[in-house]
């Protein structure tokens, strides 16, 4: 069985484990930095670093696993202080030598707000329905005096951007805003590059099995004959 990949090149997979980095500076890395390739490689106009703190390892056979402290500066905006533990099981950590780190500190560049309406266009048929029954029962909208058109948006965050919350910026889109206002699709308020931002300047890649032997059926459940 062969692997062929699909889309970009594996660039989550450069580096060191960060316990095989810290287990080689003196007090466990206290006071120094180390980055990510993967964000140097997504963003890499904005400084993604951790000031360590305390580091904590598990001391297991393979030195991958244990507990860090850490002040935490992603897309140069400080997140905090922050405990990791199982995130760092990866090999794509770098230590960030010394007569570099105030390059990395002073970058002005910062992550964007990510704007994103505060409401969104109700469906054509749930807006017919609903204006019937507000004819019904003379309910209307008390800020506009017409049925209602619009309906609340909750953002739903990924936990893999749960850090970023602070970050979401909302508003009210208006005529004056967005030309495609009428066209009654949330998907016509919303700069796509706003979340396609996100992602950053590399898209994970996809890794698919490929054989070259015969292609062949095979059923989940085969029925039982009688």
């Amino acid at each position: 069985m062969s692997l062929r990949f699909i889309g970009q090149h594996d660039f989550t997979s450069k580096g060191k484990f960060v316990w095989e980095i810290l287990s080689q500076l003196r007090n466990m890395g206290e006071g120094r930095y180390i980055t990510n390739y993967c964000w140097n490689t997504k963003w890499p106009l904005e400084s993604s670093y951790i000031k360590i703190i305390a580091a904590r390892p598990k001391m297991d056979r393979w030195l991958q696993q244990g507990v860090l402290w850490g002040e935490w500066t992603f897309r140069g905006i400080p997140l905090g202080v922050y405990k990791f533990g199982n995130e760092l099981n990866r090999s794509q950590w770098i230590l960030v030598h010394k007569h570099e780190e105030k390059k990395l500190i002073e970058n002005e560049k910062k992550m964007p707000k990510i704007r994103l309406p505060s409401s969104f266009p109700i469906p054509p048929l749930q807006r017919l329905l609903a204006n019937k029954l507000s004819k019904k029962l003379e309910i209307l909208d008390k800020t506009t005096h017409t049925p209602q058109e619009r309906a609340l948006l909750d953002l739903c965050v990924d936990p893999e951007f749960e850090h970023l919350s602070s970050l979401f910026e909302r508003f009210e889109p208006t005529k004056e805003s967005s030309q495609n206002l009428n066209n009654n699709s949330i998907y016509n308020e919303v700069d796509p590059s706003n979340l396609l931002e996100l992602l950053g300047q590399m898209f994970p890649v996809k890794i698919d099995a490929l054989s070259s032997d015969k292609a062949y059926y095979k059923p989940l459940f085969k029925q039982k004959r009688n």
